[in-house]
């Protein structure tokens, strides 16, 4: 192998373990900034005994807010913090609760065409094939409903997503062959 090829393969590798350390320090960071203004300093007290702007404060602990909820080991196990930190959800919040409006009405015009079908009323929670499909529903639309949950996907999920996506799929022609 030539003696460039080699050396651009190492910077990449450890360039790309550098930036999931990076990312995991940044993960770890926003934690704390989120648990300080949950102690009831302002967000400015904690930007001056950081060194950090305001702002910074704000969009770390608005990221840290969309992901403490999750089931984790490690913070490398989050996405990519750069990405949330730099999406609409984070930096412009109002703007991506419009998008979301957009699509809400694009999706309800959808759902004229086709008909507004209600699902049964159930009275209890059971276990019937209708009330697991639309748990499952629920689920995935919890999922769209936030925008920076897409990007928070690792491909881990994206591969779990896509099996998911196959399995309904047979389920599906199953029931209708």
């Amino acid at each position: 192998m030539d003696s460039r090829i080699a050396r651009i393969i190492e910077l990449e590798r450890t360039a790309g373990q550098r930036e999931k350390a990076t990312s995991a320090e940044r993960w770890e960071a926003a934690s704390l900034i989120w648990m300080e203004l949950q102690s009831g300093k302002t967000q400015q007290v904690v930007a001056d005994a950081i060194g950090r702007s305001q702002t910074h404060v704000c969009w770390a602990s608005r990221c840290w807010g969309i992901v403490r909820g999750y089931v984790f080991d490690s913070f490398e196990q989050l996405q990519d913090f750069g990405k949330l930190y730099q999406s609409d959800e984070i930096r412009n919040p109002k703007k991506a609760e419009e998008q979301r409006q957009v699509e809400e009405e694009e999706d309800d015009d959808e759902k004229r065409l086709v008909g507004n079908r209600k699902p049964r009323e159930d009275t209890q929670d059971d276990h019937s094939i209708h009330s697991i499909i639309r748990s499952a529903a629920s689920v995935i639309d919890g999922l769209i409903e936030h925008r920076a949950y897409c990007q928070l996907l690792t491909p881990e999920d994206r591969e779990v997503l896509a099996d998911m996506a196959k399995k309904v799929q047979l389920l599906l022609a199953r029931q209708s062959g």
